[in-house]
């Protein structure tokens, strides 16, 4: 008989895990609190075009995220484009396309844009920072690279990622993003024809459903179930209903995961507590034309949003000519968190008319998606918080994005999570 395994959340992690599950065999149950499934990869349908709520692309290095589009016969949809990327950067547009750009970019000095293509050299070539654990952001840049390199780029690249003091992050995390981000940054972007990130996100459901498995929607899970310190099932709903399973897979963010599992060891919440999470609100606009000839803009500066992308020139089936995404990362106390969406379109479409003027008039309609568990703080010392694949109750395991670090945020290591899981399971099963 086969193993029932039910699947705590129904984003990327999520998919992934039922996917390699279901496909083995397993009887495989996920429920998902939203009335929707793929998390920050979702996607609004606008006008029958399939628009992500928040900025996502594929990147040449994500071989995990492009062998699943293989294995899935999404191949034919796949199309490459080179894409001009830069910072604006006080009200300034620079390139940063390639490392030749580097040594034009004229914020830093001659000496420090040398040191910076030295810095991005040396992340491309390592494969493992893990041993930069305990070493912050601010002291390894300056030490390595001098204080001018550290006060004038990397500083403000730490502090409009996480809102935090680079002496609070891992120097591992850092490396880590230049490293797998500027392989496809000097290359080309990936996206899907048709429904772009959302054909992902179906054809995996797809495949689930017809491996015999189940998607459950609007099911946030209450409490998953304990007997004997070994899982029993899970009880979700507002009905509170209860279902039975021989192993759950989490891939909720931890404080999620202490709220929903209180009989966890003490030791092991105090552990989890360690971890930090970011919300991001991420506003898109569709508007009548492109404004800029870049697709991703790091914004460095008093602009109230960190990144800005030109969604239409990724996507070549969407309408309208032009879509934007503004984000930024911030605690769910940070003011931005507080106010309306109305508000905050006020104040960044405010602010992008300084660099952009007459922006405001081009604006056809506008969508602000919040995500108070968008990624966690890749603090110091976070290898050692990093919650075990398997937890301390038996049958349970714990993955998501908690556990990709030193690696960044983005598909391939969101899905890559999942897998994890599952071939942990399918080798002890």
């Amino acid at each position: 008989m086969a193993l029932k395994v039910l699947i705590v959340g129904g984003g990327l992690s999520g998919l992934g895990a039922g996917y390699r599950l279901s496909k083995q065999g397993f009887e495989v149950t996920i429920l998902e609190k939203e009335e929707y499934i793929g998390g920050m990869a979702s996607s609004y349908l606008i006008d029958g075009i399939y628009v992500p709520k928040t900025y996502h692309h594929i990147m040449s290095g994500d071989k995990v995220t492009l062998s699943l589009i293989r294995e899935l016969g999404l191949q034919p949809y796949l199309y490459w484009k080179r894409l001009k990327t830069g910072f604006l950067y006080g009200n300034n547009q620079y390139d940063f396309s390639s490392p030749v750009s580097i040594l034009r970019f004229k914020p830093l000095s001659i000496i420090d844009r040398i040191k910076f293509a030295l810095l991005v050299l040396k992340a491309r070539t390592a494969k493992d920072w893990a041993f930069l654990d305990g070493v912050n952001i601010k002291d390894w840049v300056s030490e390595n690279y001098g204080e001018g390199l550290y006060q004038n780029l990397i500083k403000h690249i730490v502090i409009d990622k996480f809102d935090e003091p680079p002496e609070n992050i891992s120097a591992a995390w850092l490396l880590s993003r230049f490293g797998h981000e500027s392989k496809s940054i000097s290359g080309k972007f990936g996206y899907l024809r048709d429904k772009g990130i959302q054909e992902l996100i179906d054809r995996l459901s797809e495949n689930i459903k017809r491996n015999g498995g189940t998607v459950k929607k609007q099911a946030r899970v209450k409490r998953v179930s304990i007997e004997d310190e070994q899982v029993t099932g899970v009880v979700y709903g507002e009905d509170k209903r209860f279902e039975e399973g021989d192993a759950v897979i989490s891939t909720v963010p931890t404080p999620i995961v202490i709220e929903i599992v209180p009989e966890l060891p003490e030791s092991y919440k105090q552990q989890l507590r360690h971890i930090t999470y970011k919300a991001c609100i991420c506003m898109t606009i569709g508007l009548e034309e492109k404004i800029s000839e870049y697709y991703w803009l790091n914004c460095i500066g008093s602009y109230p949003f960190v990144g800005l992308f030109e969604h239409r020139y990724l996507n070549i089936d969407a309408t309208p000519e032009g879509i934007m995404y503004l984000v930024k990362y911030l605690d769910t106390t940070h003011t931005d968190w507080l106010r309306s969406n109305e508000e905050i379109m006020e104040r960044y479409i405010f602010s992008l008319e300084e660099s952009f003027p007459g922006v405001k008039s081009k604006i056809l309609w506008y969508k602000v998606y919040r995500e108070p568990f968008s990624t966690p703080v890749y603090s110091v010392n976070f290898g050692k918080f990093m919650p075990d694949l398997l937890s301390p109750i038996k049958n349970l395991y714990i993955t998501g994005i908690s556990r990709i670090y030193p690696k960044d945020r983005y598909m391939g290591t969101a899905l890559a999570s999942g897998f994890e899981a599952a071939e942990a399971m399918i080798k002890t099963c």
